[in-house]
């Protein structure tokens, strides 16, 4: 996480995994299986290059997949790393039933943005106004 934000406009602090269990294994919405990988193979073994992770959002009327944490290290980027992370996600999602993706990600990542309205991904809320 720490490697794929370093160069973000967005402060983003090196997190402790204390900060992970937060974020990741003590929420009931998460589930080890709705993490994936991209990785490479070097030399010395396999190494990350990218993640995405799905959480189910439960509302008063349904529950919905959401995106979570979508993360590719900068010199991957635009390699189709991130494209194929989300395929990999909305697969699962469609598999399990889901027919939608709900996502959330920061105005100021315009990269990311343009990614998601790629993939067909549209704007609500306050941003739509834009």
């Amino acid at each position: 996480r720490h490697r794929a934000f370093a160069r973000s406009s967005v402060g983003v602090r090196h997190w402790s995994e204390a900060d992970f269990q937060a974020e990741f294994t003590a929420r009931p919405d998460w589930s080890p299986t709705q993490l994936w990988f991209a990785e490479r193979q070097t030399a010395t073994g396999v190494e990350p290059v990218g993640t995405v992770a799905v959480v189910l959002r439960k509302g008063a009327d349904e529950t919905r997949p959401a995106v979570h944490w979508l993360a590719v290290l900068p010199q991957f980027r635009r390699r189709g790393v991130g494209q194929l992370l989300l395929a990999t996600l909305e697969q699962s999602c469609w598999d399990a039933g889901y027919r939608g993706v709900w996502l959330e990600t920061h105005a100021a990542w315009t990269a990311a943005r343009a990614l998601y309205e790629a993939r067909g991904y549209r704007l609500s809320g306050a941003d739509a106004a834009e």
